[in-house]
């Protein structure tokens, strides 16, 4: 998953929606992996954000959510790289938008105990 625009990183609703995607789509974590071992590439893009002086209300530029698939060609020694439009392809405009209480997002943002299941068994003699 790719995230391309400086506004996942600075604007609170484009976070907001950066860790919405990313917990939707979460996968295996992995140390490492080879390249042929990638499959697809979810790209997520949005623009600059233009202020209009004139207007009071806040334009926000719209989400290109793309998927690709990787398709990987050996050329000489060297491989090459190629993505190729899979689908779905979206078009998001962020519209109404409620930010959380200080304490409705501390609980939504508590991680939970790691809690261990333990099995005891109990060997019972048949007579």
């Amino acid at each position: 998953m790719v995230f391309n625009g400086p506004l996942f990183d600075m604007h609170p609703r484009y976070m907001q929606f950066k860790n919405l995607m990313l917990d939707f789509f979460r996968g295996q974590l992995v140390e490492s992996m080879e390249i042929e071992g990638l499959q697809h590439v979810i790209s997520i893009s949005a623009g600059e954000q233009v202020q209009d002086p004139t207007s009071t209300k806040e334009h926000l530029p719209t989400i290109l959510f793309r998927v690709y698939i990787i398709r990987s060609k050996r050329v000489a020694e060297k491989v090459r790289i190629e993505l190729e439009e899979m689908g779905p392809r979206m078009d998001l405009k962020l519209d109404r938008w409620q930010e959380a209480s200080e304490e409705m997002m501390s609980m939504a943002l508590r991680k939970p105990k790691d809690t261990a299941v333990r099995f005891s068994a109990v060997l019972v003699a048949n007579e």
